[in-house]
């Protein structure tokens, strides 16, 4: 998940957002998207990092490789997840690996 391009970036102390269900918490006022990547980072969510890429975005990734379940981002309190950490939630994407040696099966109604 990445915070739109382009957009002024602010958080606000002790507003929240929800990442897999764990709430995370603003540790304070910032415009710089590598604190909150902290503050996200610092909430030991398994299987789910997050950094400040080159265009100044928040990006927050999951490792998770298990089937049917999807990084899952949610406002919590405050507003900074919507207008503040301008969030697209919208905007994901989700990688599938398939073995090789599994065979993929087309199911077609008749």
């Amino acid at each position: 998940m990445t915070s739109k391009e382009g957009s002024s970036y602010s958080v606000t102390a002790n507003h929240t957002l929800f990442i897999d269900n764990r709430e995370v918490t603003v540790s304070s006022s910032s415009t710089d998207p590598a604190d909150l990547a902290q503050n996200i980072i610092d909430a030991a969510i398994h299987g789910v990092t997050a950094s400040k890429n080159s265009s100044d975005q928040l990006v927050i990734t999951s490792t998770n490789t298990e089937p049917y379940n999807k990084l899952s981002v949610m406002p919590g309190t405050g507003n900074s997840f919507q207008a503040g950490a301008i969030v697209d939630p919208f905007k994901f994407t989700q990688k599938l690996i398939i073995h090789k040696h599994l065979k993929m099966k087309t199911l077609v109604k008749k």
